[in-house]
């Protein structure tokens, strides 16, 4: 499992012609009732399956993966412009609470399309400072669910503890 770099958001970019691919983050931000928040990495707001993604500049750091278990998160790192996230995250506490990032392309006509790449997870930490706030994003596996292609050893009984069981 990983997740698209800038880097590599800005290669498909430069390798795509009419359009470009944009971050979304879904943060549902109070369980119950649902309070769900919507946030794309993009200049302006965007409509993606109905709902309006507000601006708001984002970078993305890898995950990674282990054999051993735990699975590390990936970080989310947001601008703390007008210290906005910063009195965000200090007001409302969104751990443990379930977010989805994806990756979608936005057409020059500003139509979004989906399915390039998606992370449904839940946020295990938040840290703020002056210039941004960064929230650890984990792969929600206490629920009796596991990451997609896991192989264990009682299946493929050529597994071993040197090779890695997590294959996507």
């Amino acid at each position: 499992m990983w997740i698209p770099s800038n880097e590599y958001i800005q290669k498909l970019n430069a390798n795509t012609e009419g359009g470009r691919f944009v971050k979304l983050v879904t943060l549902v931000e109070d369980p119950g009732p649902p309070t769900i928040r919507y946030f794309a990495d993009n200049p302006e707001p965007i409509i993606y399956n109905g709902q309006t993604y507000q601006p708001m500049w984002m970078a993305w750091g890898n995950i990674k993966v282990s054999q051993a278990m735990p699975i590390d998160g990936c970080t989310v790192s947001v601008s703390n412009l007008g210290n906005v996230a910063a009195n965000y995250v200090k007001t409302i506490d969104i751990s443990e609470n379930a977010v989805t990032l994806e990756l979608v392309h936005m057409s020059l006509l500003g139509q979004t399309t989906g399915g390039h790449w998606e992370l449904f997870g839940e946020v295990i930490s938040v840290q703020a400072d002056d210039s941004m706030a960064v929230i650890t994003v984990g792969l929600q596996l206490g629920k009796n669910v596991l990451p997609n292609k896991v192989f264990l050893a009682s299946e493929f009984h050529g597994l071993n503890s040197e090779i890695p069981k997590i294959l996507t």
